[in-house]
Order: C-alpha cells, then structure tokens, then sequence
C-alpha cells in the first residue's frame, strides 16, 4: 500500500478520553534529542554526539471560547500533569455535520484507537484579542515524561442489551457494560456513536424499537450490539 498523505486538518490534539480540544486551527508537535558532546582526538575534524535525553512539547493555536479557555485556565493553575493525545480524528457518523452549519455540539471529533500518548503540563496559555478579529488563544503542553505511540492491545467488549421481547403494553430496556465504559445508544437503528444518548438508567418502551449499543473506554469503542424489542398487536 502507497504512503498516504495526510491532511492537516486530520491530524488533532485529544483530552484523555479521547474528544477533541474545540475549534483548533493549528497544532504542532515538535519532539527534540538534546546531544552530549563525546569528540575525542580519535575522532579528528569531526564532532561526536550522543543521546542525552528527550524533550516534547505540543502547541495549539484555537478560536476562542469562554467554556474552553476557562477549562484550560484552571487546570494551568492546579498545575497537575494530563493525559493528551496527538492523532488523527475519526470519521463521524454524519460527515455532513459541521460547525459552519450550525452544529456545534462539542467535543465533536474524537480519535482513532493509534496515537501518540504523553502527559503534560499547560506552561503557556495566551489569549489574543486582536480589533476587528475573532478572538484567539494560543496554549503550549510541555511533555512530563515519555510519550509512546498507542495501540491499544485489547478490544472493548460490547455492552449487553436486556429487556423482554416480545411484550403486551411496555417494556423495561437496561444496557449493561465493562468496568469503566461509557455506553451510548440509538433508538432509530442508525449505528451508535459517542455523539449518540448516552445511557444511564432504565429506558421504557412502548412500541417496537430497534436499539443498537456501544461501549467506549479511553476512546476505544467497542462492536455494536443489536436488539430489536417487539410490541405484540
């Protein structure tokens, strides 16, 4: 298979649980080998080096917003490490949807299951507010550590749908899932994304449905389940 060139707009910055940071225009990456010099006479006109260490650091340039620059504004403040990720974002479910539109339900994109993986620390955050412009902010993550490319080693085990099928007048729909999952669902047949309901307590069915299940840990999901609930006539 040909190397596939990547666009920029794909390539993004993730929180830990894998959503995106919201309106990004430019991320880099920039991961640097600090050399210690071990030039002896045996090396005549040429210089020696080796490895010392290795430092990262991520940048990120966003449109501004309250919700957003005030998130990162405190978590700056409590000066605690997170967990980011560098890759690339998945294909939603509905790849007409957009910000342009209208759609601004956010965190919307999320990441694929392989990426680069490191703490942080925030050591810049800078607002820009320029006349006649929109509002930016500019933030610099600092690597606390090692940052390693993921992928992830084990499959997400899919939610499981209960309920009785077939009833009378109603039924009582519950999902279940892993330790740790979040679970979202649909009730239209479409497949389930993270943008779908999310599940969190005993759903009442009155008519025959169609419900489809996911279980997202770390941003890995897991296979769809299937259950169709059917009201006798």
């Amino acid at each position: 298979m040909a190397n596939q060139i990547i666009k920029g707009r794909d390539l993004m910055l993730f929180n830990n649980d894998g959503h995106s940071y919201a309106y990004a225009t430019n991320h880099t990456l920039t991961i640097t080998a600090e050399t210690t010099d071990i030039s002896s006479k045996d090396h005549g006109m040429w210089g020696g080096s080796e490895i010392a260490r290795y430092t990262w650091e991520i940048t990120s340039e966003n449109l501004y917003t309250t919700e957003e620059y005030d998130a990162l504004f405190t978590t700056m403040m409590a000066g605690d490490p997170i967990t980011v990720r560098f890759g690339l974002k998945q294909t939603p479910a509905d790849p007409s949807m957009n910000v342009a539109d209208g759609n601004m339900a956010l965190p919307y994109w999320t990441s694929q299951n392989t990426y680069y993986e490191g703490k942080v620390v925030i050591t810049s955050l800078v607002a820009n507010a320029n006349n006649g412009e929109n509002a930016t902010f500019s933030i610099t993550l600092t690597g606390n550590g090692s940052i390693k490319k993921t992928t992830p080693s084990s499959s997400v085990t899919a939610p499981v749908i209960s309920g009785t099928t077939p009833f009378a007048d109603t039924t009582s729909m519950t999902i279940s899932g892993p330790q740790g999952a979040s679970i979202y669902y649909t009730t239209d047949g479409s497949t389930p994304t993270s943008a779908s309901t999310a599940y969190s307590a005993a759903v009442t069915l009155s008519a025959t449905t169609t419900i489809k299940a996911i279980a997202i840990v770390g941003g890995v999901s897991s296979d769809v389940t299937t259950k169709i609930f059917t009201k006798n006539e």
